[in-house]
């Protein structure tokens, strides 16, 4: 990426230095490749950030129900809904697991 807005003079120039060993297609045998496992890891980033989304509005309500106190907007049928958007989540990134799809390895670093 780097390289590529280097020499759009968009990055430093720095970065239009390249060595064989950069260009070997060690990793990537196309931009196309490289272009679809940022993309994939973007989508499991931001799956992820809506897991995290959900457990924050859980221990939220948690929280409320604790001090006895009322929401503005209370969610319909609470917890379940939380439960069962969880469930989704997973569902999503188990299926995004499989040999078909493609994304394992990003379904595993993104979380860490």
């Amino acid at each position: 990426m780097l390289y590529g807005l280097a020499l759009q003079n968009n990055a430093p120039q720095i970065f239009k230095k390249i060595t064989k060993s950069c260009t070997s297609k060690l990793f990537f045998p196309r931009w196309s490749d490289a272009f679809k496992i940022i993309m994939n890891f973007v989508v499991v980033c931001a799956i992820v950030n809506w897991v995290l989304i959900t457990m924050s509005h859980m221990k939220f309500k948690q929280q409320k129900i604790l001090e006895q106190h009322q929401t503005l907007f209370p969610v319909p049928f609470y917890p379940y809904t939380d439960y069962i958007t969880l469930a989704f989540y997973i569902f999503v990134l188990v299926t995004m697991t499989l040999p078909q799809i493609g994304m394992a390895k990003q379904v595993i670093v993104a979380p860490i």
